[in-house]
């Protein structure tokens, strides 16, 4: 697998209007591509050909003496969107790829894409976002995400200032008050400071839940601002639901409730623990009544659900959801009993 070409987005994307960004501090990571040599290249910058090449050789030497030395001259790239493309450099891109470098300077042309073209909205909306708020590390895939985020900073500040109409500043880092708060939290009075208060202050704490609790794997292709922006669209849910403001907190605590995957090890115990359960439910009465009434112990619960499990799925019954079919599956279990 290669890298990207620049001709090649350009065209998909629309972006052929020009903007020179000047001189700048560049991520690696975000270098993807190349300008006119994409397909000599692989996906570490490396040319195809280049084995046993003396030249090549040489020239990769002077490139790493160049940057033990710390005279990395400018890369020449072009820009689409967040997508960086190397005009000249590629030597450069490589070695730092290979030293683990995060940063290099770069001088900056910016294709801009269509505006008018529906694919690019949301790289218009990320725009808008980065000129108010300055965050650049958060990315979402849906359109009118952005805008939805950039108003819940607007109402955090809105928060910060009734926190200080209402007490001292002092309130704001009351460890009582924010139990998870691992930094200072100073009163925000532009977007800008806001948007770092939030950032810090209810973004990444929310984000580093969500991860811990892997709830990534319920929604394949969505980054974590997508998923910091569902859990506050569940705030909206249940606040309507219940008439009030439930807050940040209780949202998320719902939120991973319904979503978050179970382990291995309940997957496996659960449905079994849930076949058990239901069998002795519906034992009849007489010589198992006690039985019935010995339910409560999760164990036994257990026990008479692995006991009935060869059945179940010599019935053609499997786990969904993490439980059986309870009903139809213990009436067959119970009508093979009556028939035995």
């Amino acid at each position: 697998m290669g890298i990207l070409s620049f001709e090649v987005e350009m065209t998909r994307r629309r972006a052929y209007a020009r903007c020179d960004r000047g001189l700048q501090t560049v991520e690696v990571r975000r270098i993807v591509g190349s300008v006119g040599r994409a397909a000599e290249l692989d996906a570490c910058f490396r040319y195809r050909r280049s084995r046993g090449n003396p030249a090549m050789d040489v020239r990769t030497r002077r490139v790493h003496d160049l940057f033990a030395a710390g005279r990395v001259p400018p890369l020449e790239l072009y820009q689409i969107g967040d997508d960086l493309f190397v005009v000249d450099g590629h030597h450069r891109v490589r070695v730092a790829r290979e030293r683990g470098q995060e940063f290099l300077e770069a001088h900056v042309v910016e294709y801009l894409p269509d505006r008018n073209d529906p694919a690019n909205v949301i790289y218009y909306e990320r725009r808008a976002f980065l000129a108010a708020t300055g965050l650049r590390d958060i990315h979402v895939t849906e359109t009118g995400r952005y805008p939805r985020l950039l108003n819940r900073i607007r109402d955090y500040r809105h928060e910060l200032r009734q926190l200080r109409s209402s007490g001292p500043e002092s309130v704001l880092n009351d460890p009582r008050l924010f139990p998870f708060r691992r930094r200072p939290l100073q009163l925000a009075e532009s977007l800008f400071e806001a948007a770092r208060a939030w950032y810090h202050g209810e973004y990444l704490l929310t984000v580093e839940v969500l991860r811990a609790e892997r709830i990534a794997e319920a929604f394949p292709g969505k980054t974590m601002g997508d998923l910091y922006g569902y859990v506050c669209d569940h705030r909206w849910f249940l606040s309507e639901r219940h008439g009030w403001d439930v807050g940040l907190d209780r949202a998320l605590s719902d939120f991973i409730r319904r979503y978050a995957p179970a382990s291995p090890v309940d997957q496996i115990v659960d449905p079994i623990i849930a076949l058990g359960s239901d069998l002795l439910e519906r034992a009849p009465t007489g010589f198992l009544a006690s039985v019935r009434r010995a339910n409560a112990d999760v164990r036994l619960a257990f026990l008479a659900g692995l006991l009935a499990l060869p059945l179940a799925f010599l019935r053609g019954r499997r786990p969904r959801h993490y439980r059986f079919e309870q009903s139809e599956l213990t009436d067959a279990v119970l009508s093979t009993r009556a028939e035995d």
